[in-house]
């Protein structure tokens, strides 16, 4: 039996999702194109801990405040996916 491509990626499909989710709301929240590199980059920021605040919402889940060309954005992050969850509004 033949296992559908979206049941055996299952991981990788979730994280396409989530870079979508979080590139919609980047562009609604903050006005930002958020592109791969982008992307890649404020995971690095992350990873590195150079954000300025980091709160945990859960085991895997932290909230960031990451300044990225004189502008602070509120980012969930998945430690155990090493992926960007969303943008949170600012202010949060």
């Amino acid at each position: 039996m033949k296992i559908p491509g979206f049941i055996k990626n299952r991981g990788s499909n979730r994280k396409i999702a989530r870079f979508y989710h979080a590139r919609n709301k980047a562009k609604i929240r903050y006005n930002i194109d958020l592109t791969k590199k982008l992307n890649k980059h404020f995971i690095k920021l992350i990873q590195q801990n150079k954000t300025e605040k980091a709160y945990k919402q859960s085991n895997t889940k932290t909230i960031h405040t990451v300044q990225y060309m004189n502008k602070k954005y509120n980012i969930v992050y998945d430690r155990k996916e090493k992926s960007i969850i969303t943008f949170l509004p600012q202010g949060n």
